[in-house]
């Protein structure tokens, strides 16, 4: 699993257009600014990408927050295969 940070444009860029034009179609349809989201690897070595905000300014109940959606996205995974 590849995870990128959303908010970084270069490197969310970079990883999209490695995945492919359908990751990044995919991408553009599904994505909510502040949501995680799973998408498959496309044209990466990856079978998943994992796609997370990130901010510089965070408090711990946002890291929490985040730990959660990252665990639920691999249990979710974990359980489709």
């Amino acid at each position: 699993m590849m995870v990128c940070i959303s908010t970084s444009n270069n490197l969310r860029l970079n990883v999209l257009h490695c995945a492919g034009p359908t990751i990044e179609n995919e991408y553009r349809r599904l994505h909510a600014s502040n949501d995680a989201l799973l998408l498959d690897g496309g044209s990466t070595k990856a079978k998943k990408i994992l796609f997370v905000p990130w901010e510089t300014q965070i408090d711990q109940l946002d890291f929490d927050n985040i730990q959660k959606v990252f665990l639920s996205k691999i249990k979710f995974e974990n359980a489709m295969n």
